[in-house]
């Protein structure tokens, strides 16, 4: 059984630092490289990828908080986390499925 995207918990990769610029925040890898570029939104985003809250939870909290429907939260996230994942940015953990 293929696991629901929703029910997966995403998790800052290890070894990734947050550094300041005028620009926004970048992410540095180990050797000092960027890695991405992120405005505040991706690092609100970013920074809640702890491996603790899955997808689901995630976007059922920015819909309340941005009293937006869940339906456009839903994709936003979902688009961001997959690039966040795309970039390296990200490690995906799997989820408890519901029953």
């Amino acid at each position: 059984m293929t696991q629901n995207p929703m029910h997966l918990r995403p998790m800052r990769r290890s070894g990734l630092t947050l550094r300041s610029t005028n620009a926004g925040f970048e992410v540095i890898d180990e050797s000092g490289e960027t890695v991405a570029a992120l405005n505040d939104t991706g690092l609100a985003l970013w920074r809640v990828c702890d491996g603790e809250a899955t997808i689901e939870e995630i976007v059922r909290a920015a819909a309340q908080l941005f009293d937006a429907p869940v339906s456009v939260i839903e994709a936003d996230i979902s688009r961001a986390v997959e690039q966040f994942h795309a970039q390296g940015l990200l490690e995906v953990e799997p989820g408890a499925e519901s029953s």
